[in-house]
């Protein structure tokens, strides 16, 4: 093999890793721009002096990418078929809760916090009136931003099954009543 050869090899070489570093660079580029939210529900009690406790569902979200994102609201979405969804927007706890719309940059987080009875009560009266737990386990919390952008994370199985077992106590009660 001579040299000239070898040598009429090298562009074909160059020109690969220049289309494989444009390719990097056009996805790290688009990847970055977007903003990226980690959201999280959970069962949280308060207790304060005196024994006084409050329960409450803690919405949490966390932008864990590089882009801003601004966020202005949060609602829940289940059913396999027909979804449904609950939008909630002025029932947050003032004093504890961030107010809509909020600004997040990296690494900054954003807390709500409902009433825990209110949300049994939503979902007891309207939403899970028939496959209680079909509808429990298709249910997501969904996180909604100004570029149309809808962030969504299911809802933990603790809660699941403190909502199920709220949503069976209702529906006793209502079996009493009537």
């Amino acid at each position: 093999m001579d040299w000239k050869t070898i040598n009429s090899f090298a562009p074909w070489f160059a020109a690969i890793g220049t289309i494989c570093s444009a390719i990097v660079a056009l996805y790290l580029g688009l990847r970055l721009g977007r903003p990226k939210l980690r959201v999280t529900a959970l069962h949280k009690v308060f207790m304060w002096e005196g024994g006084t406790r409050k329960d409450y569902l803690e919405i949490r979200i966390v932008n864990v990418g590089f882009a801003r994102a601004i966020l202005t609201g949060v609602d829940f979405e289940w059913g396999f078929i027909k979804k449904k969804q609950a939008v909630f927007r002025k029932d947050f706890e003032p004093n504890y809760s961030d107010k809509f719309p909020i600004q997040l940059e990296y690494g900054q987080d954003a807390k709500y916090y409902f009433p825990w009875e209110l949300w049994v009560n939503v979902f007891t009266e309207e939403a899970l009136s028939n496959y209680p737990r079909l509808m429990v386990s298709t249910m997501r919390l969904r996180v909604w931003t100004t570029i149309g952008q809808i962030f969504g994370a299911p809802i933990q199985e603790a809660d699941r099954k403190d909502l199920l077992k709220a949503v069976s106590e209702a529906r006793k009660a209502a079996k009493k009543k009537s």
